[in-house]
């Protein structure tokens, strides 16, 4: 395993442990917790498809306002910088509704928690020191008898926190992207 997958990995550990500290275990939990599940369909069949190639990384039984933790390297006029997508996924069996996302929740959590843990943490070495580009979005998924299906997935307006920021990086240009990276079609 590479140090930058191991310390991205360790680095999500750090926050929800953290989380869990702070406001307890009370995280949402699936409600495909039989069979198949909502998170690992969304990895398996759209985050591995996506460019650029991400590091990803579930939260420990889904204890924080993100389940998915993803990481990209990305550069720009030989300047690297990353991107951290943070994807809360809701999940439904057929004639159920989607669970309801606490919008303002999850944006102090990325302001908050996750530009924090950037600052402190020994496993965020790798990217503390370069501009973070963090964007939080949701995937609703839908299970009709065994199958899924990716109903909704997108950025959160207002869903992007800059943290380290350069002038020399021009986000405008990036911005597109990223939301539609949040698709994950």
């Amino acid at each position: 395993m590479s140090s930058l997958k191991y310390n991205f990995r360790k680095f999500v550990e750090e926050i929800v442990d953290d989380w869990i500290k702070k406001y307890g275990a009370g995280g949402a939990v699936s409600p495909f917790d039989k069979g198949a599940n909502a998170v690992d369909y969304i990895i398996t069949n759209k985050i591995k498809k996506l460019k650029p190639q991400y590091f990803v990384e579930k939260s420990k039984g889904s204890r924080t306002p993100a389940d998915i933790y993803l990481l990209a390297s990305m550069k720009n006029n030989g300047k690297q910088f990353w991107h951290l997508m943070l994807i809360q996924v809701k999940g439904r069996v057929k004639g159920d509704s989607y669970g309801w996302i606490d919008v303002k929740k999850f944006q102090r959590f990325a302001e908050e928690d996750v530009k924090e843990k950037i600052k402190t943490s020994k496993h965020s070495v790798d990217f503390k020191n370069d501009t973070v580009i963090i964007s939080i979005g949701f995937a609703n998924v839908h299970k009709k008898n065994i199958y899924h299906k990716l109903e909704k997935a997108e950025m959160y307006p207002d869903g992007i926190i800059l943290y380290n920021h350069s002038d020399k990086i021009p986000m405008e240009k990036f911005m597109q992207s990223i939301i539609n990276v949040h698709r994950i079609k």
